[in-house]
């Protein structure tokens, strides 16, 4: 078992710390202006392979190193065969934060990823699923589309945290039948995608964006169930649901 690990950072927005214990890297990030604590849970690493008889899921990291030089602590470790990197950036004198992901492949066969996803986590309800009081204001917004074209008219992509717990999101799929409208659709998923998402709180707002130069990729949002309460996962990357 690997020794725990800490780190912290901040800069003039948000102020990080970060423990890393038996393959989990616990992370807090704090919002100082008015003390909010975005992410408060386990930071995320979830990689799914498939094999001959069913799914290989990998969430916990293994021979975890972690460094910190000046606005920067990375992640080196192993998943799933593969090596991550995890750049976290809280640049000196500037209000936001920057992640930078890289999986590797550093052996001799060919991996397959059926699915891979990581991000930040914030709990939103107690064990039971009823939603804590702190959230009943926030809202999540998509950015630049709060209403698409192809949305029906009383429906915006504007969600509480209600909402959220109680349904599902949709994402698009392409066939090979061709042009529109037998060759598109969408399918029901508990993840959101969008370029980016507004979190709105009071007077406050998060912006929660995905670049990616070389490929066109969606900022996520999604929840994922665990015994200590429902977890709000945001950030990070994501490939869509069985997307290989």
């Amino acid at each position: 078992m690997q020794s725990t690990i800490t780190a912290e950072l901040h800069n003039a927005a948000f102020a990080l710390q970060m423990v890393a214990d038996d393959g989990v890297i616990r992370i807090s990030l704090t919002e100082l202006a008015s003390g909010f604590l975005i992410a408060d849970s386990p930071y995320c690493y979830s990689i799914r392979c498939p094999l001959p008889d069913g799914t290989r899921e990998t969430v916990r990291l293994s021979e975890v190193e972690i460094s910190t030089i000046l606005d920067t602590i990375t992640i080196r470790a192993r998943a799933a065969g593969l090596v991550l990197e995890h750049r976290i950036t809280l640049p000196v004198g500037v209000s936001f934060l920057e992640e930078r992901i890289t999986l590797s492949n550093d052996g001799l066969t060919s991996l397959v990823l059926s699915n891979f996803c990581c991000g930040f986590q914030r709990t939103l309800t107690n064990d039971v699923g009823d939603q804590l009081r702190d959230f009943a204001d926030d809202r999540f917004v998509a950015i630049p589309f709060r209403h698409k074209p192809t949305d029906p008219p009383t429906h915006d992509n504007d969600f509480d945290v209600a909402h959220l717990l109680k349904f599902m999101g949709v994402q698009p799929v392409v066939n090979g039948l061709g042009p529109l409208p037998n060759g598109h659709g969408y399918i029901p998923t508990p993840n959101r995608y969008s370029e980016g998402w507004a979190w709105r709180r009071g007077a406050n707002t998060l912006g929660i964006y995905k670049f990616n130069q070389s490929a066109i990729e969606f900022s996520v949002i999604t929840l994922n169930n665990d015994p200590g309460g429902v977890r709000l996962r945001f950030g990070g990357a994501s490939t869509m649901q069985d997307e290989s």
